[in-house]
């Protein structure tokens, strides 16, 4: 378990030290740049979480770190003008703008954007662990269950490595924002690199 954990820290360092600090200032890239800082913050919490032991709480982060992903693809891909501008600026608290489309409106929005990849991606990982992301995010029977029983370590692994994953969609999405092909052919390197703390997810 600790090899995965420092594995996937260097990869962590890796991502941050190549694309930050952000170089881009357009409202579109800066908003996606905001998300992508928490989706950064969630997987490296997620992964301090686990070394303490705190199981139930890291496994519940997943969440947290898949919506900021699918997000901030929908604000790269598919948000309007409209929305970024919402967004744009100082936002008062006591007047919000819109808050932003459900998880599957986004998906639908990312998968016509006509970029094949990355949202199908992310609706295969929430077909597959959006059941289990919610049971611990509202304390349900999994995590009741695994906190009396421990969590089996292959599972914590499984969770770390898709944690690895959104992390280099995330760094995908940063690279298209600098429209450098000596970027994208980084992360490209990074997922061949790295391919020892990665699910079976594909992204172009």
């Amino acid at each position: 378990m600790h090899l995965i954990l420092e594995r996937s820290e260097q990869l962590d360092s890796e991502i941050i030290s190549k694309f930050t600090p952000y170089k881009s200032t357009n409202n579109k890239d800066q908003i996606t740049q905001i998300c992508s800082d928490l989706s950064f913050q969630h997987a490296k919490s997620l992964r301090v979480l686990y070394d303490l032991e705190l199981d139930g709480t890291a496994t519940a982060i997943l969440r947290m770190q898949f919506e900021s992903v699918v997000r901030l693809m929908w604000l790269h891909f598919s948000a309007p003008d409209s929305f970024i501008q919402s967004y744009a600026g100082s936002i008062p608290v006591d007047n919000p703008p819109k808050d932003f489309p459900t998880i599957t409106e986004m998906l639908e929005k990312i998968k016509r954007s006509g970029v094949k990849g990355p949202g199908e991606t992310l609706e295969e990982f929430k077909e597959v662990a959006w059941r289990g992301m919610n049971n611990h995010i509202h304390n349900g029977y999994l995590a009741l269950s695994r906190h009396v029983n421990s969590y089996p370590e292959k599972l914590v692994i499984q969770i770390v490595r898709n944690s690895n994953a959104l992390n280099l969609m995330t760094a995908m999405v940063l690279a298209r924002i600098e429209q450098s092909q000596d970027d994208v052919s980084f992360v490209k390197n990074l997922q061949l690199s790295y391919q020892d703390i990665m699910p079976e997810l594909r992204f172009n």
